[in-house]
């Protein structure tokens, strides 16, 4: 039986190896593509990757400097190589490349400074593609954010989010946000969205999930998505497109209810958009996206209904358009803006 030890040795040795095989001017296509299974089938491997990467950046910025002193010239941008599955970007020099034995001798080098001073990949700040990685919103902002296995995420206003792309699975964690998903097709890594109290799961496909102040929403507008809210076996939803699943306070029955694609996801294109929508909850949208709040005065309806088209471009609009087309009346202050019924 090999030992921990052992398997790391070995792993260390096969890390240095592949990256000088993938550093090395002729890599290809098929190098890549083993490199990925090799990852796959060694998740441990990837950590000893990035130990590998990050002493040869430092040897390589070591060397940009140095060349730049002596021979006075300004050091090249640097462009990354051909990415795989979960790898890190790799860097080189505009530079002609040296030849495969220098690159094995820098990584026996390598390796060997790897058992001297395990922990110096400590000392970067390196981020490899399946580290937790954050992104976020100021109020007002939307944002979209390309991932590195290709998906893309928009985030509303306020949103915040970590994201992992693991070798087995990638994983958002989302709270208190609102976040669209264009997830890249991957039958090997499911990607999984963690709202804390509820976990939709995809292959590939194009959703949206609301997790705010213990208001759950999913709607779906390609593909297929599953959702399970809870622990309970019996709370484990399938949505396709046009389908959302709704959940108002967190821990109450879920149900599913129909959407229209064409303009449920119109926050994407700085626009409310609502088809006999109650005015409490057209107030609880607006609120996500300006920094005063509005409030409905204790004589206004919640259920009040609304129908059309609220432009997010500044809350000036949105309250001109609600006191136009529904019997209210606002009462503007620095700290709130207060709905009342019109008299």
């Amino acid at each position: 039986m090999t030992s921990d030890s052992s398997l790391s040795s070995k792993l260390k040795r096969e890390a240095i190896a592949w990256h000088a095989r993938l550093n090395a001017p002729d890599a290809s296509g098929d190098d890549w593509s083993a490199f990925t299974e090799w990852l796959e089938a060694n998740p441990e491997g990837g950590e000893h990757y990035d130990e590998v990467e990050t002493l040869s950046r430092a040897l390589r910025a070591s060397y940009s400097t140095v060349s730049a002193s002596v021979d006075d010239v300004e050091v090249a941008t640097t462009e990354p190589v051909r990415k795989a599955h979960n790898v890190t970007a790799l860097k080189r020099f505009n530079k002609a490349p040296p030849p495969v034995w220098s690159w094995l001798a820098a990584a026996a080098a390598v390796g060997i400074a790897i058992m001297i001073v395990p922990n110096l990949r400590d000392q970067f700040t390196l981020k490899p593609a399946y580290a937790w990685q954050d992104y976020s919103t100021s109020t007002g902002e939307r944002e979209e954010i390309t991932l590195a296995d290709g998906s893309v995420v928009t985030l509303n206003s306020g949103a915040s989010i970590s994201v992992s792309m693991g070798a087995h699975e990638r994983r958002v964690k989302l709270n208190n946000s609102e976040v669209f998903f264009s997830v890249t097709h991957d039958a090997d890594r499911p990607f999984i969205v963690d709202t804390g109290s509820a976990k939709v799961r995809v292959l590939g496909t194009q959703f949206n999930v609301l997790s705010v102040s213990g208001r759950l929403e999913v709607g779906v507008k390609e593909g297929r998505v599953e959702v399970s809210v809870g622990e309970a076996d019996d709370a484990k939803f399938v949505l396709t497109p046009g389908k959302e699943l709704v959940s108002m306070v967190e821990g109450s029955k879920a149900e599913v209810r129909d959407i229209d694609v064409s303009t449920a996801f119109g926050w994407k294109q700085g626009a409310l958009i609502y088809d006999d929508a109650a005015i409490s909850e057209i107030v609880f949208d607006v609120n996500r996206n300006f920094a005063r709040p509005l409030v409905l005065a204790a004589d206004v309806d919640p259920s009040m209904k609304f129908s059309g088209v609220l432009s997010l471009s500044s809350e000036e609009d949105v309250i001109a358009a609600l006191v136009a087309f529904l019997p209210l009346e606002a009462e503007i202050a620095d700290a709130q803006v207060t709905l009342h019924a019109r008299r």
